[in-house]
């Protein structure tokens, strides 16, 4: 068992880079949304006023600011060593929390090693010196 004093049985929060990569995920979200949108301003320029496009803009902008940083402020993450199990608790209106056991990290990590291990035998059984000859 870990020591106690390691600060992952603490509740904590990602980096500060967080904030941007959720802001910049969510401008990606939202441009792969609203493309048609972009494309009938651009087409029906003439009869837009660019200034409610603009304000349109920094709205959403604003918007996805704030989203961002209540995403980052609404995400913890720690190890409960009573159970054994790493916890994190995510959402900001929904709040959802989600618990992984010790068991399951051990199990995967032996299952994914496992499976590496059938593919260097199957794949070293595959090229035999007797079938290089033969062409």
């Amino acid at each position: 068992m870990e020591k106690k004093h390691n600060s992952f049985f603490q509740p904590q929060r990602q980096s500060k880079t967080g904030i941007v990569l959720l802001f910049l995920y969510n401008i990606g979200m939202v441009i792969k949304n609203l493309w048609v949108f972009v494309i009938l301003f651009f087409v029906n320029k003439d009869r837009v006023n660019s200034w409610i496009v603009i304000v349109a803009i920094i709205t959403a902008l604003l918007i996805l600011i704030a989203s961002s940083i209540l995403k980052y402020y609404y995400f913890t993450y720690y190890i409960d060593a009573e159970n054994e199990e790493f916890v994190i608790h995510e959402g900001i209106i929904n709040r959802s929390v989600t618990k992984i056991k010790k068991k399951i990290f051990r199990r995967s990590i032996f299952l994914n090693l496992s499976f590496i291990g059938f593919l260097i035998s199957t794949s070293s059984k595959l090229i035999r010196p007797e079938v290089l000859k033969k062409r």
